[in-house]
């Protein structure tokens, strides 16, 4: 743990054909970029043979799980149901250097 945080991954797969992301991909970075939370990593998934987004990746610090839950509950994607699914598992870091990219 770092600062008595815990690490967090939230792993989102999009419903396939939809128009959501693209609609809300504005709202839903100026929400993480205001998040209280201390996001390591965000960025989309995205298909192997193009740069078609079909989910997105957040690595974060939080307190507790209930601070995840919460953070997500909130993001617009989430809330307009795009993902098909969504899982949250807390974490580890072993090795990388997430620690050192954070500004």
């Amino acid at each position: 743990w770092r600062n008595n945080q815990m690490s967090f991954v939230i792993h989102g797969i999009d419903k396939p054909n939809n128009q959501i992301r693209e609609r809300l991909i504005d709202k839903h970075r100026k929400y993480l970029d205001n998040s209280p939370l201390k996001i390591l990593f965000s960025g989309p998934l995205v298909e192997d043979d193009s740069d078609k987004m079909i989910g997105s990746l957040i690595i974060l610090d939080a307190e507790n799980r209930k601070a995840v839950d919460e953070l997500i509950a909130g993001e617009p994607m989430n809330k307009a149901g795009l993902y098909e699914s969504l899982n949250i598992t807390r974490c580890y870091q072993r090795k990388g250097s997430f620690v050192d990219m954070v500004n």
